[in-house]
């Protein structure tokens, strides 16, 4: 658009805006959502039931899914964007993370460590603030997990 500043360039790649990043973000936060909710919502109402048999049942098939949607959040989050480069919150907006050194996708490991960082962030609320507005005033546009694993995410 006119008027608008072009994305700021990062090896000849485009750097990704933070609204672009918080939109992918919000999009994994939805699919994570798709599993727990359910799963969280049939632990609670057989925690409140009577009967035995449906008590033990739902709050098993409740647990179960909050399992799988965990596992599916930190495999597609951490696994998935670290060996393909885009989580699917980053497949929809057609961002990409990448070494900064290499250009290339960080790898299923790193990325994992990457999730990490910012599980950890995530524990103490003002720093998972600090770490996602991080990108709003670096140079790379990085979170402080970008920095701890080495990465940069780029735009189209």
């Amino acid at each position: 658009m006119e008027g608008e500043l072009p994305l700021p360039l990062y090896q000849g790649q485009p750097l990704a805006s933070w609204g672009s990043r918080a939109v992918s973000y919000l999009i994994d936060l939805v699919f994570g959502l798709l599993l727990n909710v359910p799963g969280g919502a049939l632990v609670g109402v057989g925690a409140a039931a009577t009967h035995g048999g449906v008590r033990v049942a739902l709050i098993a098939v409740g647990s179960v899914l909050l399992v799988v949607g965990a596992i599916v959040q930190i495999w597609q989050s951490g696994w998935r964007q670290g060996a393909r480069g885009q989580s699917w919150g980053k497949s929809v907006t057609g961002l990409r993370t990448v070494s900064a050194e290499t250009m290339r996708p960080i790898g299923g490991p790193i990325g994992l460590l990457r999730w990490f960082v910012d599980s950890v962030l995530g524990v103490v609320g003002i720093l998972q603030l600090l770490n996602y507005l991080w990108p709003l005033w670096d140079r790379r546009r990085q979170t402080w997990a970008d920095k701890v694993v080495g990465s940069v995410v780029l735009a189209r």
